[in-house]
This record gives structure tokens, C-alpha cells and sequence, in this order.
């Protein structure tokens, strides 16, 4: 286990499919950092002003090679993360609220209020754009390999289209609770689904459940906060839950004449619940489980998860 110690709070991070960089911004995007896996010392450093105020950024590892994709309210930006060489700015006309990338690297989905845009990650061109406005309340879009399809959260139901043409060709529609995250496997024809109670594997094309994940820990509704992340081999999966929740606690006093021990006062203390599992899909098990009980002053929420495809490196960051 390393700890990675920044001199600001964490935004967004992403291991390397090799497990053994893990690249990481700074939650106000003042600084783009590459650390060493296994040391957790960070081997390089790139200051970035591509923000608007104080929101939070999206940063993604394109496969295979060292470029990265930051993506700011109003602004995509793909880079060198060996470098730092700026490779490809890309200007928006609406702000974006959630950003992904293809597994092979070659493509990135934005949406916004302006709706999903699709990119070439390699000549930084717009290939497409679709007008709809993905929900509002947990953004989340996926583009399967080569940019074949394009996947957005609409609420109770996840919309498919196809990336060459954008004919939506098929809604996804959750049988129970409403999306919470969730992501494609690298063949392009499973999808992964967080609802607010259940974790399942959708095939795409037929739009039937293939198979329903059991031994979930955590709580995944509204009150919590779910990021789900897959390896870039399709293995293996982490979720990752936050809840604000409540405890019961006692206070005791000493009785100086009696000397004997009674209850001074009963209350309640706020708490945050932190649950991160990962999971291996062939079996649909779960292999490891870690939980935690911290008071809302202690680590912030999680933000961002990611796994690597060597190891099944689980990496969480978290945010002020």
C-alpha cells in the first residue's frame, strides 16, 4: 500500500494500464502530477491553467502511450505525460460536464448542455455531435472501442448510439433505482450498471441482463456517492462508495461521592462511510473488501477510481 502525499488536495486520478505510474491533478487544476506507483513519489510535475474558478477537472490515461486527456468546463486538452507537451487543444462552445475515452485511445465522448460531442484523440477533430442533454444530476457518458457506440446516463435509463451515423439505436432502461455509474467492458457488447441498489452486466446489443453482481457492501443511493472503474483488460472492477451518515454515541461521567460510573449525555455524531470493493467479472465475485468509519473532518469524499489491468491495482483519490 503507498500513499501519495500532494502538496494540494487531489482532483481526479488514473493509473497507468502497467500499474506503475499513476498521473493525478490537483483539485483547483493548478498542476498536472506523474508519481511512481511503487515509491509514491511524484517523478514529474506540469503547472496548468486551463480552469474556470475552483471546478473540479476530469483526467484520463489514453491507451496505449504516455498521452493524457484533462478536460475543464470549457476546454478539452490532450497532452504528453512524460513531457508535458501540449498535443491537442479542444475549444467548446458549451460547458462540459463529464468526459471519457475509448479503450483503444483513439477517441473522446464530452457532454455538456450543448450535447455529446465525439472526438478524434489522435488529430484532435470533431467527428460527431449529437444534440441531447445527458441527466443532470449524475453526468456520466462511455464510448466503446473505435468509437463504435456512445453510451449516456439519462436517468432510469442508459441511452446507446451508434458513432458513426448518431442514430440512437437503443434505451437501456433500469428495472430498479436510478443509474449511478457505470461503464463498458472492452469488447464493446457488456455493459457494467450501478443502479441505487444493484450492480449488474447488461448485454448492449439485446438489452437483457446477463448477469446480477451479489455481495454488495455499501450503501448506493441518494444520500451516497458511487465511481465505478473497470481495468483496461475488462477483469476486473472496483466500486467505490461514499455515505454521510449518523452514529450513536455516549458520553460517561464519574459520580465524585458515590464513585460510580453514569450515563452524562446521549447524542449523535455525523459520519462518513467509505466502501471500496473490487471484483473479478469472469466469476462475479468479490475479492477484496475495504471499509471505513471516519468523522467529516477526516479524508474527504472519493472522487475518482481507477485500476490497472497488471495487477488489479486499485487506486482511490479523494477531494476537498
Amino acid at each position: 500500500f503507498v500513499r501519495l502525499c500532494p502538496d494540494q488536495f487531489l482532483g481526479m486520478s488514473r493509473v497507468f494500464p502497467d500499474g506503475e505510474r499513476i498521473v493525478s491533478m490537483s483539485a483547483g487544476g493548478h498542476a498536472l502530477v506523474v508519481w511512481n506507483a511503487t515509491s509514491g513519489v511524484p517523478t514529474q510535475r506540469f503547472d496548468l491553467n486551463i480552469t474556470v474558478g475552483d471546478t473540479l477537472l476530469e483526467v484520463r490515461v489514453l491507451h496505449p502511450g504516455d498521452r493524457v486527456v484533462i478536460a475543464s468546463p470549457w476546454r478539452v486538452v490532450i497532452m504528453n505525460a512524460s513531457s508535458g507537451r501540449l498535443l491537442h487543444s479542444l475549444r467548446l462552445d458549451s460547458a462540459v460536464l463529464c468526459m471519457e475515452v475509448s479503450p483503444c485511445g483513439g477517441k473522446v465522448v464530452t457532454a455538456g448542455d450543448g450535447g455529446l460531442f465525439l472526438w478524434n484523440a489522435v488529430t484532435g477533430a470533431l467527428d460527431l455531435h449529437i444534440g441531447v442533454v445527458v441527466a443532470w444530476r449524475r453526468p456520466r457518458v462511455e464510448v466503446s472501442r473505435g468509437g463504435a457506440k456512445i453510451l449516456a446516463n439519462m436517468g432510469r435509463s442508459i441511452s446507446v448510439w451508434e458513432g458513426g451515423t448518431g442514430e440512437l439505436s437503443r434505451a437501456i432502461i433500469m428495472d430498479s433505482g436510478d443509474v449511478a455509474d457505470f461503464a463498458i467492458l472492452p469488447d464493446g457488447r457488456r455493459l457494467v450498471v450501478v443502479s441505487e441498489v444493484s450492480a449488474k452486466v447488461w448485454d448492449v446489443e439485446a438489452g437483457l441482463i446477463l448477469q446480477t453482481l451479489s455481495g454488495l457492501i455499501g450503501d448506493f443511493g441518494s444520500s451516497g456517492r458511487l465511481t465505478l472503474a473497470l481495468s483496461a483488460s475488462g477483469d476486473a472492477m472496483a466500486i467505490c462508495s461514499t455515505f454521510r451518515g449518523r452514529r450513536e454515541r455516549y458520553d460517561f461521567g464519574l459520580d465524585d461521592d458515590e464513585f460510580e460510573a453514569w450515563e452524562l449525555d446521549r447524542w449523535f455524531e455525523d459520519t462518513v462511510e467509505y466502501t471500496a470493493q473490487m471484483w473479478d467479472l469472469a466469476s462475479g465475485r468479490p475479492l477484496h473488501t475495504y471499509e471505513e468509519t471516519t468523522l467529516p473532518h477526516g479524508p474527504p469524499p472519493i472522487c475518482s477510481v481507477s485500476v490497472s489491468s497488471v495487477s488489479q491495482q486499485l487506486l482511490e483519490s479523494f477531494v476537498g
